[in-house]
């Protein structure tokens, strides 16, 4: 059975499947239970939506000078700048929702 069996085919994208338990296990991402409180956009996995959050919804502040970024990747990459110790970089990253940062640094997300 190469293709799957007609009668296995997802109603929303088409997809055909080779059995019940793959189409049942793909309608799951059609359904989008984990929303975003602040844009109202659906997920699929609490992870998926805690990624969004991190990456889209939230800055993180070097503790050391004025540098902010929606990115924890980047705040890490800036503070290989700083001459700290370990103890001083742990206490220097701080986040914040963007509705919580009112002195206008923050870059506005989409």
């Amino acid at each position: 059975m190469a293709h799957g069996d007609p009668d296995l085919e997802c109603n929303k994208c088409h997809k055909v499947f080779a059995s019940k338990f793959t189409l049942r296990n793909h309608n799951k991402i059609h359904q989008r239970k984990h929303k975003c409180t602040y844009c109202k956009k659906g997920f699929h996995t609490f992870k998926d939506l805690k990624y969004h959050l991190a990456n889209m919804h939230f800055v993180f502040k070097c503790g050391s000078c004025e540098f902010s970024s929606t990115k924890h990747s980047e705040l890490v990459e800036h503070k290989k700048g700083h001459k700290t110790s370990e103890a001083d970089a742990s206490d220097s990253e701080v986040t914040l929702s963007l509705e919580d940062w009112t002195d206008g640094a923050a870059a506005t997300t989409g």
